[in-house]
């Protein structure tokens, strides 16, 4: 478990030149991502960064931190949870603090694949409102492991099947 955002594909409606949207995942609170000025809530928009994850996630826990600059800040914005089929699974709007950051721990959510973040108000107008990171703290859904085997021919097979972490689940033969 921890902060899986970082480093994940990530998507927004907008980016300000110069300021990359994979900079709110990449772990660094320096680097710092912003919507087109023309994007922002005060300008009567809805920008929005969104983390996508290969697999099944279990989340707990919702953070941004807004910008050094605080005129990038949002002061208002919700978070969104989407399942695999692209089902809301939660959502919960925030207000951020004077930093542009917000904490939220929430109950466990299962089977998350895409975290959004929408903002819904900005600190002022003619600023490129952003976040500096994005933080999704969760723990991955290991898959089952499964073996599937075919014979064409019958035969003697031995060999070990292995779980998804690595561990022997049984260990014999086969004989088809």
């Amino acid at each position: 478990s921890g902060n899986l955002a970082v480093g994940q594909p990530v998507e927004a409606s907008s980016t300000q030149t110069g300021y990359t949207v994979e900079a709110a995942v990449d772990g660094n609170a320096v680097t710092c991502w912003a919507a087109a000025t023309a994007d922002a809530p005060s300008a009567g928009k809805m920008p929005y960064i969104e983390v996508l994850f290969p697999t099944d996630l279990t989340v707990n826990r919702l953070t941004v931190h807004g910008p050094s600059n605080y005129h990038l800040n949002f002061t208002q914005g919700r978070f969104d949870l989407y399942d695999f089929s692209g089902a809301v699974a939660y959502s919960q709007v925030v207000g951020l603090d004077a930093s542009g950051a917000v904490d939220l721990p929430i109950e466990a959510q299962s089977r998350v694949r895409r975290v959004r973040f929408t903002g819904l108000e900005n600190y002022g107008a003619g600023y490129p409102p952003g976040l500096a990171e994005f933080e999704v703290t969760a723990q991955a859904i290991r898959p089952v492991a499964a073996a599937n085997l075919v014979f064409s021919n019958l035969g003697l097979i031995v060999g070990t099947v292995r779980r998804a972490n690595g561990t022997p689940a049984t260990s014999g033969q086969v004989v088809a």
